[in-house]
């Protein structure tokens, strides 16, 4: 059984609830997917150095993701509602069977993460 493992802010492998509980119950591998959300970022009023850092960030996670044999994608989408159905794809494309990631807080980001968790239950 492959797992996915959806990062979103918290771009690390060290001590990361989600990459330990994927890496642990997967039996054949981990895939790692990052999700790019420029639009949700104009919305949110994100400053132009805040993404530079989540993208200078996200070279570091990939090389040590690579080092523990795990693949980062990485994929862009318009806004939050699109999310699910790239999630999905990805997971269904690499034969993934369960999908892992840590809370975040925010009221978008939950229903985002609702809108995900129930895609992926009607999808078993």
């Amino acid at each position: 059984m492959n797992s996915l493992i959806w990062f979103r802010r918290d771009l690390r492998t060290e001590d990361n609830p989600a990459l330990y509980h994927a890496a642990k119950v997967s039996k054949q591998g981990v895939v790692a997917v990052y999700i790019l959300t420029p639009n949700q970022w104009l919305q949110h009023d994100d400053s132009p150095c805040k993404v530079q850092f989540w993208l200078e960030n996200l070279k570091v996670l990939s090389a040590e993701l690579a080092d523990l044999n795990i693949p980062l994608l990485i994929a862009t989408v318009n806004n939050f509602s699109e999310v699910a159905d790239v999630l999905l794809a990805v997971a269904e494309k690499n034969q993934c069977q369960k999908l892992f990631f840590n809370l975040e807080y925010e009221s978008n980001e939950l229903n985002r993460d609702a809108d995900v968790v129930v895609k992926f239950a009607d999808r078993g």
